[in-house]
């Protein structure tokens, strides 16, 4: 889990993902650009993005701010592992869902509240639980 913020965005800049990420927007705007395929998301939404080479944009919301996320990475093997044990309540992919390199998803109350918890944790210098085994 790690804090992003920077006052002075990039313009699509390279990015070579080494794992796949979760990005939870909490101020600006962020695009991300794969091959053939974009996808922008604004604050109240976040975005899953395969591991992958793409170019990423970040806008800041207005002059003298700062663009800020919190990115949660994780490798191949927990996503399959998720994909089996819920498959059933998942269903199976779509066809959108399998051709896009990344899932944009709203915020709904509690995952805005989550947002807000792994903020916190991170701002306090909390030490994040291990990853379960």
């Amino acid at each position: 889990m790690l804090r992003y913020r920077t006052q002075t965005p990039a313009a699509r800049a390279r990015v070579l993902l080494p794992q796949h990420m979760f990005t939870f927007l909490l101020t600006g705007e962020k695009t991300v650009h794969f091959a053939g395929a974009q996808v922008t998301i604004q604050p109240q939404q976040f975005v899953l993005l395969v591991a992958d080479n793409c170019l990423m944009s970040e806008k800041v919301a207005a002059p003298a701010t700062e663009y800020h996320s919190l990115l949660l990475l994780f490798d191949h093997q927990l996503l399959t592992d998720f994909y089996h044990r819920h498959a059933a309540w998942l269903g199976p992919p779509t066809k959108q869902a399998a051709s896009q390199p990344f899932l944009r998803f709203e915020q709904d109350a509690f995952l805005t509240h989550f947002v807000q918890s792994l903020d916190c944790l991170l701002r306090e210098g909390a030490p994040l639980p291990p990853p379960p085994l």
